[in-house]
């Protein structure tokens, strides 16, 4: 009876043996074939980036509607990087990998991650949506490049619009520039709508409800979690934001001559067509003490 025990003991150890090399082979295995394919898509991921960078950069500064070749380029080079990333076999393996994810480390998780957000936005399974997204993209950009400003009936730059709403000090004079900085809008509008679109499109490929939700997706987060953040931080930051604009209207008021200090301040007074820039409005000197001390 006891040699029986010893017999049965010895092949139960010999079974764990045997499990545990296979688990360890297997986890060489999966280790080998997540670093070679991370290794493999990253040499190429840089090489079809760089061409679409490259190939963007050239269409803006050779702006040339007449010019196809580059244009061309262009959409060959989006069009390479969109197959490239959103290829079935870069997502179903990255996928994989994910799903066997005891093997990996948290950067080798991360690569994976990204590989899987950047398909997102191309997916093999809806490339016709995709195709027709970037044609619009670079047709769209091209509208805004291509687009000819004018003040008065005379050509204009975006550098001599900046430079009027830094400068002038009428209002009537600023609002005319500001207008001239907003004419591209309505030719725009028509086709924004369509880009919207096809965004939305081409996502739904993997799973998304919109392009919204696909762009959250890379802070980790979800809709409802994105714009509860969102509602939070204007929460706290509106007691300073309030003072701030407090002090910007009585300070565009002052130096536009205005009558009365307006409750909002009206677009043509900042410094900046976007609205993102007001550091004009602050003087070297004083002014600037002055805030500090205020906030």
């Amino acid at each position: 009876m006891k040699k029986l025990g010893s017999l049965i003991l010895m092949v139960f150890s010999l079974l764990l043996i045997l499990v545990q090399c296979r688990q360890e082979k297997r986890t060489e295995e999966g280790e080998f074939q997540a670093r070679q394919f991370l290794e493999i898509y990253t040499d190429s991921f840089l090489h079809f980036y760089t061409s679409y960078k490259n190939a963007e950069w050239r269409s803006e500064i050779n702006y040339d509607p007449k010019d196809t070749v580059i244009l061309g380029e262009l959409e060959r080079a989006k069009n390479a990087f969109a197959g490239f990333t959103g290829s079935a076999y870069h997502i179903k393996t990255a996928q994989k990998l994910l799903k066997e994810k005891s093997f990996l480390s948290d950067s080798e998780r991360r690569q994976l991650k990204r590989i899987l957000y950047f398909a997102g936005n191309n997916p093999w399974n809806v490339k016709e949506i995709v195709r027709q997204r970037i044609n619009k993209e670079i047709f769209q950009n091209q509208l805004l490049l291509g687009f000819e400003y004018s003040m008065n009936q005379n050509p204009v730059t975006l550098g001599e619009i900046d430079e009027a709403l830094v400068e002038l000090t009428d209002p009537e004079e600023r609002l005319k520039w500001w207008e001239v900085s907003k004419k591209p809008g309505p030719l725009l509008s028509g086709t924004m709508m369509q880009l919207r679109n096809m965004r939305n499109g081409s996502v739904k490929g993997m799973d998304y409800k919109n392009y919204f939700q696909y762009k959250v997706t890379e802070y980790g987060m979800s809709e409802s979690e994105m714009m509860t953040l969102l509602e939070q931080l204007i929460s706290k930051i509106w007691p300073l934001y309030r003072e701030i604009h407090t002090w910007a209207r009585y300070e565009l008021a002052e130096k536009y001559g205005a009558e009365e200090v307006p409750d909002m301040i009206p677009a043509h007074w900042l410094p900046d067509r976007w609205g993102k820039d007001w550091s004009a409005i602050l003087e070297p000197g004083e002014k600037e003490k002055d805030f500090v001390e205020m906030v």
